[in-house]
């Protein structure tokens, strides 16, 4: 659906979204599901004459990036991510997680799920502009973990830092999270942003006085957040 003018959601396991440039069309993760069904289905009732330019990763987690070597295949866009997600993506490192006594199970599902060993074509620092799109260097959940903001239409794209549950915001479970410590860290950096809209990976989007919520939630009141 289109959630902002320019700008559409698809859910699935994970949010991905589709963004809407002057050049082209930027997606934003590629989902779990092998084929992309969703995405390209959308693009093709919805988008049809619009090329897909870029796809940029918030982070390398399996339900965000599945979909990628199909994406890639079809469209041929160019691949952005942070430096420190992309030997991941590229095949040439495991997956990290904590997981607790669940870690021989979080290993077996990365291990065999066919994650894509795609090679990404830029690696986006802290800051750096991408079309329309600012990444924010988010650690915590991952290493490379990003956020992204498209300050002309006010909307902070979160990928997995923050997640909302109707009208509450969470972190990520720790046991996802390869270093909780830069988890809450990477929530108070975006609780400084201005914003109007909220897009999560996962979760409902809040699409009005996003950033004055996050500021006045609990979770920001748990973590001590001061503006």
């Amino acid at each position: 659906m289109e959630v902002k003018s320019g700008v559409h959601l698809i859910k699935g396991y994970s949010n991905s979204f589709i963004v809407e440039a002057e050049d082209g069309l930027i997606l934003i993760d590629a989902g779990f599901n092998p084929q992309a069904k969703s995405i390209r289905r959308y693009i093709r009732e919805k988008l049809p004459r619009r090329k897909v330019k870029g796809i940029v990763i918030t982070h390398n987690h399996i339900d965000h990036v599945r979909g990628l070597r199909r994406i890639v295949k079809e469209y041929s866009p160019e691949v952005l991510a942070h430096q420190a997600d992309t030997a991941v993506l590229r095949g040439k490192a495991p997956y990290s997680v904590r997981g607790g006594l669940l870690k021989p199970l979080f290993w077996i599902l990365f291990r065999f799920a066919d994650t894509p060993r795609i090679e990404v074509s830029t690696e986006l620092s802290d800051g750096e502009k991408y079309s329309v799109l600012t990444a924010i260097h988010t650690p915590g959940h991952t290493s490379g973990h990003l956020s992204f903001i498209d300050e002309n239409r006010s909307i902070l794209y979160t990928g997995d830092a923050i997640a909302t549950r109707g009208r509450k915001l969470n972190l990520p479970p720790n046991i996802f999270n390869e270093n909780p410590i830069e988890t809450r860290k990477s929530a108070l950096k975006l609780a400084k942003l201005e914003f109007e809209s909220l897009l999560p990976s996962h979760g409902d989007p809040i699409l009005s006085n996003a950033s004055e919520f996050l500021r006045n939630s609990a979770l920001m009141n748990k973590l001590g957040f001061n503006s």
